[in-house]
């Protein structure tokens, strides 16, 4: 629900995971699930973001930097496309 929203950056992102920086603390080995605004790479989608759906595994927790930011590494363990329009062709 709305009250478990937590809006952070992503720095990092590959096919296995990716890494953010959060003021909340999070726990190695907790499940957490997330929505990536990812960039669509489209011509004619130029700025537009598609969410992913994903289900993430908090793998690495760094101490906090001077500004409080925690590091957080995340392994994606399931994702999916919730709202991907078919391209034509």
């Amino acid at each position: 629900d709305d009250s478990d929203f937590l809006a952070t950056e992503t720095q990092d992102l590959s096919s296995d995971g990716f890494y953010c920086r959060s003021k909340t603390v999070f726990a190695p080995g907790e499940l957490v699930d997330c929505t990536l605004h990812v960039p669509a790479h489209r011509p004619q989608a130029s700025g537009e973001t598609l969410p992913v759906k994903c289900r993430v595994r908090i793998v690495r927790v760094d101490e906090p930097d001077s500004q409080g930011f925690h590091g957080i590494g995340c392994r994606i363990e399931d994702y999916h496309f919730p709202s991907v329009e078919p391209l034509t062709s």
